[in-house]
């Protein structure tokens, strides 16, 4: 009669008569992890932060501006707009 040795026993025992050796001990690193933003996403940040800044939406004055476009009664000078473009550059004309 003959004794068959199943091959996995046979990959056990290989591994079990390996010698194993201890692993050494790795010091604990002194440095912290740093993040690093790129100037799109500091830009990103700061316009967000504008964002949650402003105040509400005056609702009143959207829907009042809303029916003068509807209506076709909306009219906006150009020298006054070009004035509140410039006075946001300090420009003066």
């Amino acid at each position: 009669m003959t004794m068959r040795i199943d091959p996995i026993s046979r990959a056990y025992e290989a591994y079990k008569s390996q010698k194993v050796t201890p692993t050494k001990k790795i010091n604990s690193v002194s440095s912290k992890d740093q993040v690093e933003f790129s100037s799109i996403a500091k830009e990103f940040g700061s316009v967000y932060k504008m964002a949650l800044e402003a105040p509400e939406i005056r609702k009143d004055k959207v829907e009042s501006l809303k029916e003068q476009i509807k209506s076709g009664t909306y009219n906006v000078k150009s020298e006054e707009v070009a004035e509140k473009i410039m006075s946001q550059f300090d420009i003066k004309g």
